[in-house]
């Protein structure tokens, strides 16, 4: 009896063959303990969905999700640089832009404690001088004192003024022209009297009688010594900061 029995196990008909075939592939180890299978599971997710229709979409994000995962497991101290990096690039940007501000908050502020300057330019250009609250303009070339004011006159300035009871003046003009002779804003009148360009009164020394224009050759003793208005010199601009930098200026004590 036990060999009929065996007998007709191994001789079945097909149908009952096939189900023995399915009890066995169900007591097979599962896909997902398979290597490789994410990636097959993944192609496959975006075959078909429970409507019969494509859905890429859902294919794409499950690839995407495996993509991630995977890398960080693998190259986990690559991953950990790169966030570092993203976090130190945040803060610099973010230091940027609070240094931006606070300098636009400041506005002008004297660079040095002697010659104060404003990051703002409150002069007329980069090669004037700003200091004591004034622009100063230093010329390397030479011309006659009618010539240097109208250099002056077209920008926004007049040839220097030298007020002797300034002695912080007097130390910059002596650092800034040295031995060479400038052009200043003064002449002589019919009286034989010295006056500046506005008509003021002039209360400078000048050493000399025979000449209607002044150069400062001796700012030592702040003096000044005539000479011939045709004579070339090179000349001294003096104006007034720019409007929009005065109340800050001003506020700054300069």
């Amino acid at each position: 009896m036990a060999t009929t029995k065996d007998t007709s196990v191994n001789n079945g008909n097909p149908a009952e063959t096939q189900d023995l075939g399915e009890q066995l592939q169900l007591l097979s180890p599962s896909d997902e303990a398979q290597p490789g299978n994410e990636r097959n599971r993944c192609s496959e997710g975006g075959q078909n969905d429970p409507s019969g229709e494509t859905s890429n979409t859902l294919g794409s994000s499950c690839c995407k999700n495996i993509s991630v995962s995977t890398m960080v497991q693998k190259h986990p101290l690559a991953v950990t640089r790169v966030l570092v990096f993203l976090v130190l690039l945040i803060l610099i940007l973010i230091i940027a832009l609070i240094i931006v501000a606070l300098r636009h908050e400041q506005g002008c502020r004297p660079e040095h404690p002697h010659v104060p300057s404003a990051p703002c330019d409150p002069c007329p250009g980069n090669d004037w001088i700003f200091s004591l609250g004034k622009c100063y303009f230093f010329s390397e070339e030479e011309k006659d004192w009618n010539s240097s004011k109208a250099f002056c006159l077209s920008h926004n300035s007049s040839l220097a003024k030298i007020e002797k009871e300034r002695p912080k003046e007097k130390a910059f003009l002596k650092h800034q022209i040295g031995k060479e002779a400038f052009w200043i804003g003064l002449t002589r009148r019919n009286d034989k009297s010295w006056e500046w360009e506005d008509g003021e009164d002039a209360r400078l020394d000048v050493i000399g009688d025979g000449s209607s224009c002044a150069c400062l050759n001796d700012p030592k003793d702040i003096e000044a010594s005539s000479s011939k208005c045709s004579q070339k010199h090179r000349w001294i601009c003096i104006s007034e900061p720019l409007k929009n930098t005065k109340a800050i200026l001003k506020k700054d004590g300069v």
